[in-house]
């Protein structure tokens, strides 16, 4: 931006051209100056504004109202009671403790009734153990299901 103002011919008129071109001048460097600074710009040839409205963009309204309702369904979470329910209930177990050469699926077929399929009782007894592999050692005790039994 050039510093120094020298005026054309054309304006310096008979009807204060000069004059004009000088206030236009100061505007613009007034606004730039109150623009560097944060405040808030009154131009002279527009009157004060008692209350500034933000308008949204379609981005923004969409992101606004996305805003709400996540929060409107984390504070529905919070408040809605839930129960924690098991599928199974409870079960009634005894214990088993086991003896040298003890295979788990050969104790599985042992306890599974008659026309059930002992893989399902081999993966309950590894869920009611906590079992990482079926492999199981001498004096190791074993939780069992009664109804399997």
């Amino acid at each position: 931006m050039n510093s120094c103002f020298m005026p054309s011919p054309s304006d310096i008129g008979s009807n204060g051209g000069m004059r004009d071109r000088e206030r236009e001048v100061k505007k613009a460097v007034l606004e730039m100056s109150v623009a560097i600074s944060g405040a808030a710009v009154r131009s002279q040839s527009h009157p004060a504004r008692t209350s500034q409205h933000m308008r949204l963009t379609l981005r923004g309204k969409v992101t606004a109202t996305l805003l709400a309702v996540g929060i409107a369904f984390g504070v529905f979470a919070m408040v809605t009671p839930e129960n924690a329910d098991s599928a199974t209930g409870a079960v009634s177990v005894t214990s088993y403790t086991v003896r040298p050469g003890d295979t788990l699926w050969a104790y599985a077929s042992s306890i599974t009734p008659a026309g059930h399929d002992v893989s399902e009782t081999v993966n309950e007894l590894m869920d009611l153990n906590n079992l990482d592999s079926a492999a199981l050692t001498a004096g190791q005790r074993l939780v069992v299901p009664v109804e399997a039994s």
